[in-house]
């Protein structure tokens, strides 16, 4: 995740260097076999890569947020999944991915009526 120096919008980087290759070879029609080739070559590594190799191809093609044309801040690693505690100590941390743990938030209070305003361990 990068984010906008300016006013703190977050980006996925990968996403932003693949998208930047994209609009740079449809513009640049006359680049070199060498140029394309590397180029695709990133496109295509991109999402492979850890914040430093982010960080790198950012500043070597000069990419800048989309939307203002600001730097961007560092690479920072970001979880896109959603933590949970598991175990009755809550001392194991589980990862779940967020569409398919909303269904426990979103039907807990119905649970919780259901079980006469017990912890309702049927859900879980």
């Amino acid at each position: 995740m990068v984010k906008d120096v300016k006013n703190g919008q977050c980006h996925r980087a990968d996403k932003l260097i693949d998208e930047f290759i994209t609009k740079l070879m449809a513009k640049k029609k006359n680049l070199k076999e060498e140029e394309k080739e590397k180029l695709n070559r990133i496109k295509m590594d991109c999402e492979n890569y850890n914040a430093e190799q982010l960080n790198a191809c950012i500043k070597e093609n000069q990419i800048k947020a989309p939307d203002t044309g600001n730097d961007l801040s560092e690479a920072v690693p970001f979880n896109l999944m959603f933590q949970s505690e598991i175990g009755p100590t809550g001392q194991l941390h589980g990862y779940l991915r967020p569409e398919t743990s909303q269904g426990i938030f979103l039907n807990f209070r119905r649970l919780n009526e259901f079980n006469n305003g017990r912890m309702p361990f049927a859900g879980a």
